[in-house]
């Protein structure tokens, strides 16, 4: 197994994407991947697919395909070929799309070994200290909040392009342990994703408290609908939030036209004012 280890950290340290890496820390990272065998014409991404993994090929070889429209006809165009070394998701240069979905399908050509890897397991990886890729961090950061925000109630009548824009134009601030993020109370025209760190949620009159984890939206209960904060949320230890505004998220939504439950829930209350 040791010398496996070694073989999958020296194709990783070939790749020109991970020239910055020692030996070391590639090791760190193969720690997070797990064997996959996938057979000859298996599909294993599909263009437009949220990018929530990464693979790295081991052996054999898959194809890049892309659908090309023309005159009302459709086809598959091969427009690469990935073998050993290869990664599926990222290219020389990071992320082989800057949006958070896939840009090409790819299908394996022959029996393949891959060792995939969790965005979100990527990500931990590329938060330590001493790896430097702030570009690769900043994006997995985006990745993750454009599919947490993609599955949440509040934002799923949202085009992926809109929700882009909405974590573009996300606040990335850093607060220390015990900080006030707001109070119970407060008009909620702000919410909250937590990057790292803990944020403990306090509602006084229920005697309750919720521990926020990483990468968990928290504020959006009320955010919107101008209702008054139920609870304060104070920063448990040191941590990174992005902060979306209401006012832009708004500019964004069409109420009158939007047939979501939560929606609704902003057009009777805007009605009700």
């Amino acid at each position: 197994m040791k010398e496996k280890s070694e073989n999958y950290a020296e194709l990783i340290l070939h790749h020109p994407l991970f020239c910055l890496l020692d030996s070391q820390s590639a090791h760190q990272l193969i720690r997070h991947f797990k064997s996959e065998f996938v057979e000859p014409e298996q599909i294993i991404v599909v263009d437009g697919d949220p990018i929530d993994c990464i693979y790295l090929i081991i052996s054999g070889g898959a194809e890049v395909i892309r659908s090309v429209h023309t005159l009302g006809n459709h086809r598959e165009m091969r427009i690469a070929e990935l073998k050993e070394g290869d990664f599926i998701g990222l290219s020389s240069e990071g992320f082989a799309s800057r949006t958070g979905l896939r840009t090409a399908s790819v299908k394996a050509l022959t029996t393949m070994h891959l060792l995939k890897i969790s965005l979100y397991d990527f990500l931990q990886f590329l938060k330590q200290p001493q790896i430097r890729y702030p570009n690769l961090k900043k994006l997995s950061e985006e990745f993750l909040l454009i599919q947490f925000i993609r599955s949440h109630h509040t934002f799923q009548n949202l085009s992926h392009e809109k929700i882009q824009t909405i974590v573009k134009t996300a606040r990335n601030i850093k607060v220390s342990e015990g900080t006030c993020l707001y109070k119970e109370g407060d008009l909620a025209d702000t919410c909250y994703y937590l990057l790292n760190g803990e944020v403990v949620l306090l509602n006084l009159k229920k005697s309750s408290s919720t521990v926020v984890k990483i990468n968990q939206m928290f504020g959006e209960e009320e955010f919107l609908t101008k209702m008054k904060r139920k609870e304060s949320a104070y920063a448990k230890s040191d941590s990174e939030v992005l902060i979306m505004e209401a006012e832009i998220v708004k500019k964004l939504i069409n109420v009158e036209h939007s047939s979501s439950l939560f929606q609704k829930v902003i057009s009777r209350f805007i009605r009700n004012k």
